[in-house]
């Protein structure tokens, strides 16, 4: 069983959610305690809550103490699969966030996943679903992985309202990324997006 401490360090989202990802992968028990202990509001917010039972959905996970401001959770992964699924943050919590939980997983499915999430894909302390569309998914495709996000609806804090569909096809084989030298810009590009207007 793996056995993690989330206060380490600077104590954040980040040690749930890669170790949530790290278990469901390796398929063993995942035991995590002081979950964000150093936040001014410690414990499982509603965009970690939803991205725990994503990642359980995901690999069929027995999970327990997973409830809202919890501070530990006990994770049993089996097989990912793969499948059609939904999430509900039910707030404006991230996406973006959510989905850097699953998206490892999701990579390891045996069948094509299909996710579909709301909640918040442009808020405060957290990269926009269009950072992960144009940057980060650019380069999980240059590893091999067959991915790619469509945007239904932005949404934004407070309420949220945003949709998006992740969709995750099997890799067989995953290639490491090297970077030996540096390359020329050979352009420079930027989104803006608005609601509601």
């Amino acid at each position: 069983m793996f056995e993690i401490d989330g206060s380490r360090k600077s104590g954040s989202g980040t040690i749930l959610r890669l170790s949530v990802a790290l278990s469901a992968i390796a398929g063993k028990p995942l035991h995590l305690y002081n979950i964000r202990e150093k936040r001014p509001k410690p414990g499982l917010k509603p965009q970690h809550l939803e991205a725990v039972l994503t990642a359980a959905r995901l690999c069929g996970a027995k999970v327990e103490g997973a409830t809202l401001y919890s501070k530990e959770i006990w994770f049993g992964p089996k097989e990912v699969k793969g499948g059609n699924f939904t999430a509900k943050i039910g707030t404006a919590g991230s996406i973006p966030m959510l989905l850097s939980t699953v998206i490892p997983i999701c990579a390891f499915a045996k069948e094509p996943v299909y996710l579909i999430v709301k909640g918040g894909t442009d808020v405060a302390y957290s990269p926009t679903i269009n950072y992960l569309r144009y940057v980060f998914l650019t380069w999980l495709r240059r590893i091999g992985i067959d991915i790619s996000i469509t945007i239904q609806r932005f949404g934004y804090y407070p309420k949220g309202n945003g949709e998006v569909t992740l969709t995750v096809k099997p890799s067989s084989v995953l290639r490491p990324i090297r970077m030996e030298n540096f390359g020329q810009i050979e352009k420079i590009k930027g989104i803006s997006t608005a609601t509601f207007l």
